[in-house]
């Protein structure tokens, strides 16, 4: 079958819909329509009839054999059998237990585009990134300059204003202070990528620059998970990058992911919540930690009613209403739903890191595939307890991170095989 130009046109147009929708998700506010929409919700449809519809589908390019589409099917199969199987014990399915399910259901067009078109994809995911993650310094430099814009940026975002409360937290473009650090630190990240192998030395310089300005605003959110989180995912990134690097500059680049590290965890304690929110865990007066255990033993009840298939969303119940992930994930599908989240998520790492290992790759592949490895290991990390998948706005961080696996081991299985 011939695929003509305006195919090839329309392939990159969707590319970089895709990716833009994903990776804007972040930085802009919720669309109220009666209920809140995301833009990679709204996005979802029109990409799926475009696969639907693209002569490059017939081909058979994309193998839904692939580990991790696989996967990723069993687990959106497992979150509509325990919906069916709470519902059949009794339980009411509401509006937003049907949202719920189309959330993970609206993620296959776009992993399904990185597989067809992994290269294009691939720039125009970068591009995306750069572009959203430069918005989203402006904001905080904006945050952090000019009086009253915290108060805009926290109404706009969350609907209240986060920084008036006796936390004194800012929550930048997140909808609470927790889910604002993990996307700071996503894109700190990316830019700490970026940072080991531009090949220009401005745009190296540019994104220290942003990658430490994103850090520091991650601090003020006072994220304890999101802190260790950060200085996590950062060793990683050092540990893939310093590969590429001569001895000299692997041992620059090593000293100062360290001291960035360090000078991260030393500005964090230099904000009251988290230093005094670690000496009260201590000592077991940290309302924060201590209500998360009570909603421990909450899950443990739950999980009893079905502890393969779980409970559903159940949200007109409340009871699966819970900070951490894993604990949310295992009550709403059971020990069946989380065994193939885990493995979803183990197996997008697999690639992720398989293809940040070769050393003959091209350089934007490398940061991105890097950042990709690092973001996962942090976002396990960040999922004990905060919202790292489940959240409707931070849950296009995932998914992208997992086209960027996905793009990349297809492009170099493409490119081995000549095609």
């Amino acid at each position: 079958m011939t695929i003509g130009r305006q195919d090839i046109s329309s392939s990159s147009v969707a590319c970089l819909v895709a990716a833009s929708a994903l990776a804007s998700n972040l930085v802009s506010p919720s669309i109220h329509l009666g209920v809140s929409i995301n833009i990679i919700s709204l996005v979802s449809l029109p990409l799926f009839i475009f696969l639907l519809v693209f002569p490059q589908i017939q081909r058979l390019r994309v193998r839904l054999s692939s580990s991790v589409i696989a996967i990723y099917l069993l687990f959106v199969l497992s979150t509509v059998v325990s919906a069916i199987a709470a519902f059949a014990r009794g339980g009411n399915i509401v509006f937003s237990d049907l949202l719920e399910i189309y959330k993970y259901i609206q993620f296959l067009p776009y992993l399904m585009i990185s597989l067809l078109f992994p290269l294009k994809f691939l720039h125009s995911a970068n591009k995306t990134l750069l572009i959203c993650g430069t918005l989203l310094c402006i904001l905080c430099t904006a945050y952090l300059l000019l009086p009253g814009a915290s108060s805009v940026l926290a109404s706009i975002y969350s609907g209240v204003n986060h920084i008036d409360k006796s936390d004194n937290r800012p929550s930048f473009t997140g909808t609470d202070p927790n889910l604002g650090c993990i996307i700071l630190w996503f894109y700190s990240l990316y830019f700490a990528s970026r940072s080991a192998l531009c090949a220009s030395k401005t745009m190296r310089f540019c994104s220290v620059l942003q990658s430490a300005l994103l850090l520091y605003c991650a601090t003020l959110t006072g994220s304890r998970t999101g802190i260790v989180s950060i200085a996590t995912s950062l060793i990683v990134l050092v540990s893939i990058h310093s590969r590429k690097l001569s001895a000299l500059n692997r041992i620059i680049f090593a000293i100062a992911g360290l001291s960035v590290v360090s000078l991260l965890v030393v500005l964090s304690f230099q904000h009251e919540y988290v230093s005094v929110g670690y000496d009260l865990a201590l000592q077991g007066q940290n309302s924060s930690v201590n209500v998360r255990l009570d909603r421990f033993n909450e899950m443990q009840d739950a999980f009893s009613i079905s502890p393969l298939l779980g409970t559903g969303p159940s949200k007109d119940e409340g009871i699966t209403i819970f900070d951490s992930e894993y604990i949310l994930l295992i009550t709403r599908y059971g020990l069946i739903g989380t065994f193939l989240f885990v493995a979803l998520f183990l197996s997008t790492f697999s690639k992720a890191y398989q293809v940040s290992m070769l050393s003959d790759l091209d350089d934007m592949v490398l940061i991105l595939s890097a950042f990709s490895c690092a973001a996962l290991v942090g976002g396990i990390i960040a999922m004990t307890t905060n919202n790292f998948v489940v959240s409707y706005q931070a849950s296009a961080a995932p998914c992208i991170l997992a086209c960027i696996a996905l793009a990349s081991s297809r492009y170099i299985s493409l490119h081995r095989d000549g095609s």
